[in-house]
């Protein structure tokens, strides 16, 4: 049984998907930081701060063109006309 890669020291989530890595979800937490006023992110280094943002940013860029839904629903028809090259 083969498992894949950990994204050790990797911070970009669409990279991480694309790549194929071994990845938590926690698109779950979402609702939960929509419903905050105010948002600090206060983790040591090295936790995961950066990947929650690049998460987020895929998550709300309606011009990422994920090569796989988020949460199985994908915007139809984006022509936003931005290049997500890596």
């Amino acid at each position: 049984m083969s498992y894949p890669p950990i994204p050790y020291g990797r911070a970009n989530f669409r990279r991480i998907r694309l790549d194929g890595c071994l990845y938590v979800d926690k698109t779950r937490f979402i609702r939960d930081l929509e419903q905050e006023r105010y948002v600090f992110l206060i983790r040591p280094r090295r936790f995961g701060k950066t990947l929650w943002l690049t998460l987020l940013s895929a998550y709300y860029d309606r011009c990422t063109a994920a090569p796989r839904p988020l949460t199985g629903a994908r915007a139809a028809g984006s022509r936003c006309g931005v290049s997500n090259s890596e």
